[in-house]
């Protein structure tokens, strides 16, 4: 039986309520998949995040923060 994920954008993907939705996505068994993730101020951890889960979209809502990342890596 083929499984087709629900998709998920997680605001604030760095925070704490963020983080820990990643962990529920990561242990859906397939169900959810993060296809956005979004930050304001963590980019290094947005950076990983986006590594790790291979969402469609980011975001970054800190300018200057976001002008000084080189993407991709």
């Amino acid at each position: 039986m083929t499984i087709t994920p629900r998709n998920v954008v997680v605001l604030g993907s760095t925070g704490s309520i963020g983080r820990s939705t990643l962990e529920v996505i990561e242990h859906s068994a397939g169900h959810l998949k993060a296809v956005g993730l979004s930050a304001h101020g963590s980019l290094p951890l947005l950076m990983e995040q986006t590594e790790r889960f291979r969402p469609d979209l980011i975001a970054a809502t800190d300018e200057k923060l976001a002008c000084a990342f080189a993407w991709p890596k």
